[in-house]
Protein backbone atom coordinates (compact mmCIF):
# COMPACT_ATOMS: atom_id res chain seq x y z
CA UNK A 1 0.00 0.00 0.00
CA UNK A 2 1.12 3.85 -0.62
CA UNK A 3 0.12 7.29 0.62
CA UNK A 4 0.20 9.88 -2.32
CA UNK A 5 0.04 13.47 0.27
CA UNK A 6 -0.25 16.46 -2.00
CA UNK A 7 -2.54 19.86 -2.44
CA UNK A 8 -5.50 19.56 -4.47
CA UNK A 9 -4.31 22.43 -6.49
CA UNK A 10 -5.60 23.15 -10.47
CA UNK A 11 -8.39 21.51 -9.18
CA UNK A 12 -7.46 17.68 -9.73
CA UNK A 13 -8.94 15.05 -7.52
CA UNK A 14 -6.67 12.06 -6.61
CA UNK A 15 -4.94 11.58 -9.86
CA UNK A 16 -5.11 8.65 -12.27
CA UNK A 17 -2.84 6.30 -10.31
CA UNK A 18 -2.56 2.44 -11.41
CA UNK A 19 -2.61 0.37 -8.37
CA UNK A 20 -6.08 0.19 -6.35
CA UNK A 21 -4.31 0.13 -2.85
CA UNK A 22 -3.27 3.67 -3.19
CA UNK A 23 -4.93 5.86 -0.92
CA UNK A 24 -4.37 10.04 -2.06
CA UNK A 25 -4.21 12.60 0.88
CA UNK A 26 -5.51 15.54 0.17
CA UNK A 27 -3.58 18.72 2.60
CA UNK A 28 -6.32 20.53 1.66
CA UNK A 29 -8.23 19.17 4.04
CA UNK A 30 -6.04 19.95 7.04
CA UNK A 31 -6.05 23.78 6.37
CA UNK A 32 -9.13 26.26 7.11
CA UNK A 33 -7.46 28.63 4.18
CA UNK A 34 -9.07 27.27 1.03
CA UNK A 35 -7.28 28.20 -1.63
CA UNK A 36 -8.31 30.50 -4.60
CA UNK A 37 -8.10 28.65 -7.88
CA UNK A 38 -9.29 31.87 -9.67
CA UNK A 39 -6.38 34.64 -9.55
CA UNK A 40 -4.38 35.92 -12.63
CA UNK A 41 -1.10 34.53 -11.04
CA UNK A 42 -2.54 31.10 -10.83
CA UNK A 43 -4.48 30.98 -13.70
CA UNK A 44 -1.24 32.12 -15.91
CA UNK A 45 0.92 29.18 -13.67
CA UNK A 46 -2.41 26.78 -14.62
CA UNK A 47 -2.50 27.14 -18.52
CA UNK A 48 1.25 26.92 -18.57
CA UNK A 49 1.37 24.28 -16.83
CA UNK A 50 -1.21 22.47 -19.23
CA UNK A 51 0.86 23.50 -22.32
CA UNK A 52 4.60 21.90 -21.22
CA UNK A 53 2.49 18.71 -19.29
CA UNK A 54 0.78 18.19 -22.85
CA UNK A 55 3.73 19.26 -25.12
CA UNK A 56 6.04 16.19 -22.50
CA UNK A 57 3.50 13.68 -23.64
CA UNK A 58 3.50 14.39 -26.99
CA UNK A 59 7.83 14.15 -26.96
CA UNK A 60 7.24 10.77 -25.19
CA UNK A 61 5.48 9.37 -27.61
CA UNK A 62 7.41 10.15 -30.38
CA UNK A 63 10.36 9.29 -28.31
CA UNK A 64 8.59 5.58 -27.66
CA UNK A 65 8.05 5.93 -31.59
CA UNK A 66 11.92 6.03 -32.29
CA UNK A 67 12.76 3.34 -30.02
CA UNK A 68 10.59 1.06 -31.72
CA UNK A 69 12.18 1.69 -35.21
CA UNK A 70 15.42 1.50 -33.96
CA UNK A 71 14.45 -2.10 -32.60
CA UNK A 72 12.31 -3.24 -35.01
CA UNK A 73 15.51 -2.59 -37.65
CA UNK A 74 18.12 -3.81 -34.90
CA UNK A 75 16.33 -7.19 -34.22
CA UNK A 76 17.00 -8.14 -37.77
CA UNK A 77 20.52 -8.77 -36.93
CA UNK A 78 20.41 -10.83 -33.96
CA UNK A 79 21.31 -14.24 -34.15
CA UNK A 80 18.77 -15.95 -31.42
CA UNK A 81 20.06 -19.19 -31.74
CA UNK A 82 23.56 -17.30 -29.50
CA UNK A 83 21.12 -15.88 -27.46
CA UNK A 84 18.99 -19.16 -26.24
CA UNK A 85 22.62 -20.87 -26.10
CA UNK A 86 24.04 -18.80 -23.69
CA UNK A 87 21.01 -18.22 -21.27
CA UNK A 88 20.92 -22.18 -21.48
CA UNK A 89 25.41 -22.14 -20.88
CA UNK A 90 24.90 -19.38 -17.92
CA UNK A 91 22.10 -20.79 -15.76
CA UNK A 92 24.10 -24.64 -16.35
CA UNK A 93 27.30 -23.11 -14.98
CA UNK A 94 25.61 -21.00 -11.95
CA UNK A 95 24.04 -24.60 -10.80
CA UNK A 96 20.29 -24.06 -11.20
CA UNK A 97 18.54 -27.01 -11.44
CA UNK A 98 14.80 -27.67 -11.80
CA UNK A 99 12.63 -27.39 -8.13
CA UNK A 100 9.35 -28.02 -7.60
CA UNK A 101 8.64 -23.76 -5.92
CA UNK A 102 6.65 -21.83 -8.26
CA UNK A 103 8.59 -19.23 -9.95
CA UNK A 104 6.84 -15.55 -8.06
CA UNK A 105 8.78 -12.87 -10.66
CA UNK A 106 8.73 -9.13 -10.13
CA UNK A 107 7.90 -6.70 -12.68
CA UNK A 108 9.62 -3.19 -12.26
CA UNK A 109 11.22 -0.16 -13.99
CA UNK A 110 14.33 0.78 -12.62
CA UNK A 111 14.41 3.96 -14.65
CA UNK A 112 12.08 7.42 -15.81
CA UNK A 113 12.28 10.59 -17.50
CA UNK A 114 12.10 13.27 -14.61
CA UNK A 115 11.97 17.06 -14.71
CA UNK A 116 16.23 16.82 -14.42
CA UNK A 117 16.44 14.24 -16.86
CA UNK A 118 16.63 10.37 -17.29
CA UNK A 119 17.06 9.17 -13.73
CA UNK A 120 17.77 5.44 -13.36
CA UNK A 121 17.64 4.03 -9.42
CA UNK A 122 20.74 1.45 -8.92
CA UNK A 123 20.81 0.29 -5.55
CA UNK A 124 19.68 -3.31 -6.04
CA UNK A 125 21.99 -3.81 -8.93
CA UNK A 126 25.38 -2.45 -6.48
CA UNK A 127 24.07 -5.07 -3.94
CA UNK A 128 24.61 -8.21 -6.66
CA UNK A 129 28.46 -9.48 -6.64
CA UNK A 130 28.30 -9.69 -10.43
CA UNK A 131 26.27 -7.17 -13.06
CA UNK A 132 26.92 -7.97 -16.46
CA UNK A 133 26.69 -5.32 -18.48
CA UNK A 134 25.23 -4.90 -22.29
CA UNK A 135 25.90 -1.74 -24.05
CA UNK A 136 23.33 -1.88 -26.79
CA UNK A 137 20.85 1.48 -27.52
CA UNK A 138 18.41 -0.25 -29.43
CA UNK A 139 17.11 -2.35 -26.92
CA UNK A 140 16.87 -5.61 -29.35
CA UNK A 141 19.61 -7.26 -28.13
CA UNK A 142 19.08 -6.78 -24.16
CA UNK A 143 15.33 -8.03 -24.18
CA UNK A 144 15.88 -11.11 -26.20
CA UNK A 145 18.46 -12.20 -23.77
CA UNK A 146 16.61 -11.06 -20.55
CA UNK A 147 13.68 -13.22 -22.05
CA UNK A 148 15.82 -16.06 -22.92
CA UNK A 149 17.13 -16.36 -19.38
CA UNK A 150 13.32 -15.32 -17.84
CA UNK A 151 12.07 -17.92 -19.59
CA UNK A 152 14.44 -20.51 -18.38
CA UNK A 153 13.94 -19.09 -14.88
CA UNK A 154 10.35 -19.85 -14.34
CA UNK A 155 10.95 -23.16 -15.73
CA UNK A 156 13.55 -23.72 -12.99
CA UNK A 157 10.96 -22.06 -10.38
CA UNK A 158 13.87 -19.15 -9.85
CA UNK A 159 12.77 -15.87 -8.34
CA UNK A 160 13.54 -13.23 -10.27
CA UNK A 161 13.40 -9.27 -11.33
CA UNK A 162 13.17 -7.81 -14.56
CA UNK A 163 12.86 -4.38 -15.40
CA UNK A 164 11.69 -2.71 -18.14
CA UNK A 165 12.31 0.26 -20.20
CA UNK A 166 9.42 3.16 -19.20
CA UNK A 167 9.25 4.25 -23.27
CA UNK A 168 8.44 0.50 -24.18
CA UNK A 169 7.65 -2.90 -22.91
CA UNK A 170 11.57 -3.82 -23.58
CA UNK A 171 13.24 -6.13 -20.85
CA UNK A 172 16.33 -3.57 -20.28
CA UNK A 173 17.53 -5.54 -16.59
CA UNK A 174 17.41 -8.35 -14.60
CA UNK A 175 18.42 -9.62 -11.49
CA UNK A 176 18.47 -13.01 -9.90
CA UNK A 177 19.09 -12.91 -6.72
CA UNK A 178 19.44 -16.55 -5.48
CA UNK A 179 22.85 -15.70 -7.67
CA UNK A 180 23.59 -12.44 -6.93
CA UNK A 181 23.86 -11.63 -10.24
CA UNK A 182 22.23 -9.13 -12.89
CA UNK A 183 22.32 -7.90 -16.15
CA UNK A 184 22.02 -4.39 -17.07
CA UNK A 185 21.35 -2.53 -20.57
CA UNK A 186 23.75 0.50 -20.87
CA UNK A 187 23.06 3.43 -23.11
CA UNK A 188 22.92 7.02 -23.53
CA UNK A 189 20.39 7.08 -20.56
CA UNK A 190 21.89 5.29 -18.00
CA UNK A 191 25.60 4.19 -17.47
CA UNK A 192 26.80 1.70 -15.35
CA UNK A 193 29.78 2.40 -13.62
CA UNK A 194 30.39 0.25 -10.58
CA UNK A 195 32.87 -2.30 -9.24
CA UNK A 196 31.05 -5.12 -9.45
CA UNK A 197 30.18 -4.42 -13.58
CA UNK A 198 31.59 -7.36 -16.07
CA UNK A 199 30.94 -6.14 -19.98
CA UNK A 200 29.02 -8.62 -22.03
CA UNK A 201 30.41 -8.12 -25.85
CA UNK A 202 27.52 -7.03 -27.46
CA UNK A 203 28.92 -8.79 -30.50
CA UNK A 204 29.15 -12.36 -29.23
CA UNK A 205 25.36 -12.41 -29.55
CA UNK A 206 25.70 -11.13 -33.66
CA UNK A 207 26.45 -12.95 -37.10
CA UNK A 208 30.00 -11.67 -38.56
CA UNK A 209 30.01 -8.40 -40.00
CA UNK A 210 26.35 -7.11 -38.69
CA UNK A 211 25.02 -4.05 -38.63
CA UNK A 212 23.49 -3.71 -35.36
CA UNK A 213 26.31 -2.09 -33.80
CA UNK A 214 26.06 0.89 -36.12
CA UNK A 215 22.59 1.75 -34.80
CA UNK A 216 20.98 3.83 -37.44
CA UNK A 217 21.78 7.35 -37.33
CA UNK A 218 18.40 8.88 -37.97
CA UNK A 219 16.18 7.67 -35.68
CA UNK A 220 19.09 7.74 -33.00
CA UNK A 221 19.86 11.40 -33.06
CA UNK A 222 15.85 11.34 -33.15
CA UNK A 223 15.32 9.75 -29.90
CA UNK A 224 17.71 11.80 -27.94
CA UNK A 225 16.18 14.83 -28.94
CA UNK A 226 12.68 14.14 -28.34
CA UNK A 227 14.02 12.99 -24.98
CA UNK A 228 15.54 16.43 -24.44
CA UNK A 229 12.46 18.04 -25.76
CA UNK A 230 10.09 15.92 -23.08
CA UNK A 231 12.25 16.79 -20.23
CA UNK A 232 12.47 20.23 -20.84
CA UNK A 233 8.40 20.58 -21.29
CA UNK A 234 8.52 18.41 -17.81
CA UNK A 235 11.00 20.78 -16.22
CA UNK A 236 9.01 23.75 -17.15
CA UNK A 237 5.59 22.11 -16.43
CA UNK A 238 6.81 21.15 -13.26
CA UNK A 239 8.34 25.03 -12.33
CA UNK A 240 4.66 26.86 -12.91
CA UNK A 241 3.15 24.06 -11.13
CA UNK A 242 5.38 25.12 -8.26
CA UNK A 243 4.98 28.82 -8.95
CA UNK A 244 1.11 28.09 -8.70
CA UNK A 245 1.62 25.84 -5.39
CA UNK A 246 3.74 28.93 -3.87
CA UNK A 247 1.12 31.46 -5.20
CA UNK A 248 -2.03 29.02 -3.40
CA UNK A 249 0.07 28.19 0.00
CA UNK A 250 -0.19 31.76 1.18
CA UNK A 251 -1.71 32.70 4.65
CA UNK A 252 -1.79 28.95 5.12
CA UNK A 253 -0.96 27.33 8.92
CA UNK A 254 1.77 25.39 8.82
CA UNK A 255 0.50 23.29 11.80
CA UNK A 256 -1.89 21.73 9.27
CA UNK A 257 1.59 20.54 7.41
CA UNK A 258 2.76 19.10 10.38
CA UNK A 259 -0.46 17.67 11.51
CA UNK A 260 -0.81 15.90 8.26
CA UNK A 261 3.00 14.48 8.45
CA UNK A 262 2.23 13.00 11.43
CA UNK A 263 -0.30 10.82 10.18
CA UNK A 264 1.60 10.15 7.35
CA UNK A 265 4.83 8.92 9.32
Amino acid sequence: SAVIADSVYFGFHGGNYPKPNVIFLSLDDFSDVRPKFETPETNKSKNAFAVFNENCKRYLCASAAAKKVLNTEAEKSLDKRRIVDYAVRFLKRSGTVVTEKKSRPKLLRASAVTPWGVECVYDEFETCETVFVIKDECGALSNELISAICGRLQKFGENYQVYFCSLSSLAEHLIIPSLSVGFFTENSSHKYDFRNRRNLSASRFLPPQSELLKTEAIPSALLSEFLDEAVFSLFEATRNMFSAEKELSKGRENASLLCAEKIIT
